[in-house]
């Protein structure tokens, strides 16, 4: 029979290489033709056999046991270096049959051969991480699954020990994408899995190692399709999985007891952003207008619900992303797989920002729930901040762990972001008892970066230019926090904390806020001393002087 090689683009000339039966007696020939016609690893091989690749090499492996049995290192070898140089001609067919499952761990010993590792390549595969045995997996995803974690294997522990490899790594990296392909295909074909899989994972009575086997599955084959995919399809595969449930599976698995189920909750929603993001936003409208909806919570309720209860750090990270993503106010090169937008971001264009007020598409409606029914989620850890006054020039340290300090900094970006991006309807939300007081609470924090930007969340309060909301700042005596902090300014003038701090005064002077720069000198004036002596706290000197002689 004969085999071509299609993996990559060779000569066109084709170079055949008969291959004899295996035996005893053929393999020192088998051994010689294939070193001699392999010298030019660029060349066009065509493989001919006597009979169908498998009874080849199934043949080849029986002859290989039988000589390590009887302690015939010699031949053991020359089996060896004829496997050697079938992997290095990397031909696609020869190692599809090397990869099967009732083959792999005997091809294994072959190679093990010439391995210089302590420990024999079949032990170090067997301690590779295996599915909890629960998972239901029809007998394809198993194959494909299988072959994969095989050519994963010789990736990382065989083909490093061969010489001039790379036609042998491309050929394998073309037959991982197929199996991954053919593993998605697999998944969305088949419903009745698919479903029996959603239901297992958020079934909390089960086992949980086969819970967390389930999810690392789905997060596999959902990375497949993300990575390995047309965009076209890989968001239609996952417009298939979101209608046996997995949107619902979500939102029900991200309020799981379990940290590792929430964590590849998660996980495999992020992925999901990234396949589809426009259809994710659109199933939180139609959540949002559903009337049996009205007293229940939609997905993007209960992604911030989760998120200001979190306690794992590594979650929270991930939920802070997802929230920016959905309503529009991340970064969109980590939230896009157009290739227009990709373009766009690639030729340096900025890409317009969703208004609120826009009614299409979907980012602007999604804001609009946001600000109706979640914002209020956000409010929640900044009302149940304790109010410390500052008394004497002196605050007590607000009590609050590393993993919270993190929090609290991605929270006051968000307020931030918000209120730059929607002042108006941020200022709304913010406009309840103390809460800007509350805020200044975070100046109170050990940790440099949460004072950084709680004064952030001031700063982006002061370029609004709105009077009204300045008179709240000043009746929460959020500039006492703020002056207060110019103790610990003075102490770092190189810090990043010190450059800011001085440059939110000069903001202040830029944006004319006069009521403020009044407040600041006449209630705390005396504090301000020990920097009188920067030029932003001059000109401000200046400016309160200028008012001062304009006053009636």
């Amino acid at each position: 029979m004969s085999f071509r090689n299609p993996s990559l683009v060779r000569d066109k000339i084709v170079h055949v290489i008969d291959l004899p039966k295996p035996s005893l007696d053929t393999l020192s020939d088998t051994l010689e033709r294939l070193n001699v016609n392999t010298k030019k690893l660029d060349a066009n091989y065509e493989l001919k056999a006597s009979m169908p690749i498998h009874d080849y090499i199934s043949e080849l492996v029986n002859l290989f046991d039988d000589f390590k049995e009887n302690n015939d290192d010699v031949n053991a070898r020359l089996v060896y270096k004829i496997f050697s140089y079938l992997l290095l001609i990397a031909n696609v067919q020869f190692i599809q049959v090397f990869i099967r499952q009732d083959l792999f761990l005997r091809v294994l010993d072959v190679l093990n051969v010439g391995s210089k590792k302590k420990t024999s390549y079949r032990e170090l595969f067997s301690n590779m991480p295996k599915l909890d045995e629960g998972v239901p997996l029809n007998s394809s995803l198993a194959t494909s699954l299988g072959e994969i974690d095989h050519l994963d294997f010789l990736k990382k522990n065989v083909i490093t020990l061969v010489q001039k490899k790379r036609f042998l790594v491309d050929t394998l990296e073309q037959l991982t994408l197929w199996k991954h392909i053919d593993m998605v295909n697999d998944l969305q074909q088949d419903a009745l899995l698919t479903r029996q899989l959603f239901q297992s994972l958020r079934f909390a009575d089960a086992p949980i190692a086969q819970r967390c086997s389930i999810a690392q599955l789905l997060i596999r084959i959902f990375n497949y399709a993300q990575n390995d995919m047309a965009d076209f399809a890989a968001a239609t595969f996952f417009r298939i999985m979101d209608g046996i449930g997995f949107l619902d599976m979500v939102q029900q698995l991200i309020m799981d007891e379990e940290p590792e189920i929430r964590r590849s909750a998660s996980t495999l929603f992020s992925i999901a952003i990234g396949l589809d993001l426009d259809h994710i936003q659109q199933s939180i409208l139609q959540q949002a207008d559903q009337p049996k909806q009205a007293s229940h919570s939609t997905l993007l309720q209960v992604l911030l619900q989760r998120w200001v209860d979190e306690q794992e750090p590594e979650i929270e990270v991930q939920l802070y992303d997802h929230i920016q993503r959905l309503i529009g106010i991340s970064d969109v090169r980590s939230s896009t797989r157009s290739s227009s937008k990709r373009q766009a971001i690639a030729q340096g264009k900025v890409l317009p920002i969703q208004s609120i007020f826009d009614d299409d598409p979907a980012t602007g409606n999604l804001l609009k729930h946001f600000f109706a029914r979640c914002a209020s989620i956000v409010v929640q850890p900044i009302d149940n901040l304790p109010i410390e006054p500052i008394k004497d020039n002196q605050a007590v340290p607000l009590e609050t762990t590393h993993d919270r300090a993190v929090f609290y900094t991605h929270l006051c970006q968000l307020v931030q972001t918000l209120l730059e991006q929607y002042g108006p309807r941020m200022k709304h939300v913010l406009h309840g008892s103390h809460l800007f007081e509350k805020i200044a609470q975070l100046l109170r924090s050990p940790y440099v970066e949460v004072k950084l930007h709680a004064l952030r969340v001031f700063r982006a309060c002061i370029g609004m230019r709105d009077n009204d909301l300045g008179r709240l700042l000043i009746s929460q005596r959020v500039f006492s926090y703020i002056i207060w902090l110019s103790q610990e300014v003075q102490e770092d003038s190189r810090s990043t904390f010190h450059t800011e701090y001085v440059e939110f005064f000069d903001f202040i002077l830029i944006r004319n806020m006069t009521s403020i720069i009044t407040h600041i000198f006449e209630k705390h004036g005396d504090q301000l001393q020990p920097l009188e002596h920067l030029d932003q706290i001059k000109a401000m000197q200046v400016k309160y002087q200028q008012q001062k002689l304009r006053r009636p």
